[in-house]
């Protein structure tokens, strides 16, 4: 291709089972795993398609999120299932019969610590060590338990994107002392809303760019960028296409897209 981008599409009739798409990521082998709104997910090589769903031990054929953690293991979050681990051989499946405060997982993430960080749209944030989940909600500070995004940023600092109250970002304090006392949640945790300058409240999607700056993406206030003092945002008004950003990804060139 001629253009420095070039896109390449994909779709049903080169072997994707659905052509709604809820979540990618590319995994450290360089797969894309596509997870599909009725279908499960999709891992494609570069050239073919596997295709696995629940008849494979998946928890749901509608996949929200994908998530590879520090071991290699992939994780799917799904639209009232819980979610499930990927060994490379088998699924695990973890849900409200396990602990998990709520089925409907629409964000996976991971700290420093390598505990597993998964928001759900109902029931907060959880926390999972790999034997047991801690549930972190608004008893303890956070200011919704609806969930869409989380992330973790360079600086172990984490961001949760809420559908009703903007973001909360709970500082650099470890989840070992969050579990042991919750009211560090309390104690450590900045909302950040329209009362200091946030466009909608509704954050969809959060990514980190190469100065440390965070993005976040809204649905009907474009996007905000916050460097940890102020925001500035950026809507239609400014040349973006749309102001519902479901999606940021930071590439290495100091730019989101």
């Amino acid at each position: 291709c001629a253009l420095p981008i070039c896109f390449i599409h994909l779709t049903m009739k080169d072997g994707l089972p659905n052509n709604i798409i809820l979540s990618i990521i590319q995994d450290w082998d360089n797969n894309f795993w596509f997870g599909t709104y009725g279908d499960g997910v999709s891992k494609y090589d570069g050239t073919k398609f596997t295709i696995y769903s629940t008849k494979d031990g998946l928890c749901s054929n509608v996949i929200n999120s994908i998530f590879q953690d520090k071991e290699g293991n992939i994780w799917f979050g799904s639209k009232g299932n819980g979610l499930s681990k990927y060994d490379g051989k088998k699924f695990t499946t973890y849900s409200t019969d396990n602990g998990l405060s709520s089925n409907m997982v629409y964000s996976i993430s991971q700290d420093q610590d390598g505990n597993l960080l998964i928001g759900t749209l109902g029931g907060g944030l959880n926390i999972f060590d790999g034997k047991k989940f801690t549930v972190i909600s608004k008893n303890e500070g956070l200011s919704s338990n609806m969930i869409y995004f989380i992330y973790s940023d360079k600086k172990g600092n984490i961001y949760i994107g809420t559908d009703d109250a903007g973001v909360d970002l709970i500082f650099n304090t470890t989840i070992t002392e969050i579990i042991n006392s919750k009211k560090v949640i309390s104690d450590n945790v900045l909302n950040i809303s329209r009362k200091i300058g946030l466009s909608n409240e509704q954050v969809l999607s959060i990514a980190e760019d190469t100065e440390g700056n965070v993005w976040f993406g809204t649905y009907g206030g474009g996007v905000c960028k916050f460097d940890g003092k102020g925001i500035k945002t950026i809507t239609t008004k400014d040349g973006l296409n749309s102001n519902n950003i479901f999606f940021l990804l930071a590439e290495d060139r100091k730019s989101v897209v």
